[in-house]
């Protein structure tokens, strides 16, 4: 083969690569946008669905998708598959300012799984590390909750008896005064 038929199969095959690469691209923003509008509309299976597909672009491969395909299989109810995407997210994006919502939403995915002693240590860890965090009296309260479940009446006492006091007005405090009563 002559120099210039190489040169053009080269420059044909780069323009098919690049071309390739803006659509994979723009298909990767077009699955987060309508994952972003099906979220929007509360419409959470196909939410789902096309947060996942976004997830699976390098571009999308971030805190902020992970976070709504998170919130996504919670409302769907698909807790294992949100306790997978957790563990994912945890472990690729520590430093996220999204990590402590995700922190506790495991451990109340958890205890809806009906892991309650997984629960109580992810969310006591929650408590420990973020302590004014406005997520604080509802993981307390599900500390409470996941006690209650597992028959430990008294340790359960306790939480809902803070959670009532340190927290009047939060809207879990009602709940927690109806345990205790």
């Amino acid at each position: 083969m002559s120099t210039n038929v190489l040169k053009k199969i080269t420059a044909v095959t780069a323009g098919i690569l690049f071309m390739g690469a803006v659509l994979a691209a723009d298909s990767g923003m077009t699955a987060f946008q309508d994952g972003l509008t099906a979220y929007s509309k509360g419409q959470w299976d196909s939410a789902v669905f096309l947060l996942k597909k976004a997830a699976g672009y390098p571009e999308n491969f971030n805190p902020d998708t992970y976070y709504m395909l998170i919130t996504s299989e919670v409302y769907a109810g698909d807790n294992p598959e949100a306790l997978d995407d957790c563990d994912i997210f945890l472990e690729n994006f520590p430093d996220s300012l999204l990590k402590p919502r995700v922190d506790y939403l495991k451990g109340r995915i958890l205890y809806s799984l009906g892991e309650y002693e997984k629960s109580i240590i992810i969310l006591s860890d929650f408590c420990h590390e973020y302590d004014s965090d406005e997520m604080y009296s509802y993981a307390l309260f599900y500390i409470g909750e996941a006690l209650y479940a597992g028959y430990r009446y008294d340790e359960a006492s306790s939480i809902y008896e803070r959670v009532v006091t340190d927290f009047p007005e939060a809207p879990k405090a009602t709940a927690a005064q109806y345990r205790l009563d």
